[in-house]
């Protein structure tokens, strides 16, 4: 190769987000074993020295697309898992912050109004969308700690003495 070497090469392919993920095999001369080293430390997933037998390189190379094409599979599963699982662990937190507001009366949907107002403060703290969802649905389990308190002290009716107040002011811990 006049310009770039095959290891300049497979570097270039490695590091581009497009093929990095790409099997990159070396069909070469260089049959030292610091160069066999030295191209699959670079990513190369076969180094094939010279003379070749084509039936063999078309093997390796059938057997290194298939294990690609499941590595991809494999990753569309665990994508989908990974979707199923935010999915239920979303309905649970739903359920349950819906539960802590059965037991609290006075919340006239505090919970709710929470969730938004937490959103547009993480809005304004970063970008990022998959962290403001998190924060979004997350705080609505904020007050679930309130679950533990006693009807008694959640639903009195006036001030709290010393003890109750005690009592109340454990929820978040209840609630981690």
């Amino acid at each position: 190769m006049p310009d770039i070497d095959g290891y300049e090469v497979c570097r270039m392919l490695k590091e581009n987000p497009v093929t990095k993920n790409i099997p990159a095999s070396f069909i070469t001369a260089m049959n030292e074993i610091q160069n066999e080293q030295k191209g699959l430390a670079l990513g190369a997933v076969d180094y094939i020295t010279k003379p070749i037998s084509a039936p063999i390189v078309l093997a390796r190379i059938r057997t290194h697309l298939a294990l690609y094409q499941q590595n991809i599979e494999l990753e569309r599963k665990v994508q989908e898992r990974t979707l199923e699982l935010q999915k239920t662990n979303l309905a649970v937190i739903q359920r349950l912050a819906r539960a802590g507001e059965f037991k609290d009366n006075e919340t006239d949907r505090h919970v709710i109004r929470m969730t938004y107002y937490s959103r547009l403060i993480a809005s304004k703290i970063t970008q990022d969308e998959s962290w403001i969802e998190l924060v979004f649905h997350s705080s609505a389990m904020h007050d679930i700690g309130k679950i533990g308190v006693p009807d008694k002290i959640l639903l009195k009716n006036g001030k709290l003495d010393t003890e109750e107040w005690s009592v109340m002011i454990s929820h978040p811990m209840m609630g981690a």
